[in-house]
């Protein structure tokens, strides 16, 4: 994970919602990236920006507050619906939505640079304890039902309730 502060922005519209919320060691190109890319930059009447000391506490405080403010377009980050296809390709999505490098992920998931890697090739399903930490840091966006080994365990349990 890259050393050093980061920072956690909010891009606001002019109704004082909250359109976006990311992490970024530079807010000021990632929302230059926005306006690039993104059809509801044209939206934002502001941004707030919020710097920590390292990168995992930005994560953090970007998560917490996506949960809280939920934002208009980071519905990746929000999902709680079963994917609908493998769940290596729900957290590469997630990866690139977010600007997370596989390293930086691994690091937050409590994970090995080569289990991240197995997950991502679909090469490996995780454990339950990684499954949940990969649901909490995304936010749902990769649920631990998604990953074939615990969705029938979840589906079992379902059954004998």
């Amino acid at each position: 994970m890259k050393r050093g502060p980061a920072a956690v922005y909010r891009h606001v519209n002019a109704a004082g919602e909250a359109l976006y919320i990311g992490c970024s060691a530079n807010p000021l190109q990632r929302t230059q990236d926005h306006a690039s890319t993104a059809p509801w930059a044209l939206q934002i009447a502001r941004i707030d920006v919020m710097w920590f000391r390292d990168r995992k506490s930005a994560f953090e405080a970007e998560a917490r507050l996506i949960q809280e403010e939920k934002p208009i377009y980071n519905g990746i980050k929000r999902t709680s619906v079963k994917v609908s296809y493998p769940p290596s390709q729900a957290l590469a999505d997630y990866l690139t939505a977010t600007g997370l490098k596989k390293p930086e992920a691994a690091e937050l998931f409590g994970i090995s640079r080569v289990y991240i890697y197995g997950l991502l090739n679909g090469e490996r399903d995780p454990s339950t304890a990684v499954a949940e930490r990969i649901q909490r840091v995304t936010n749902g966006a990769v649920p631990v039902s998604s990953w074939g080994n615990h969705a029938r365990v979840i589906d079992a349990v379902r059954a004998a309730a």
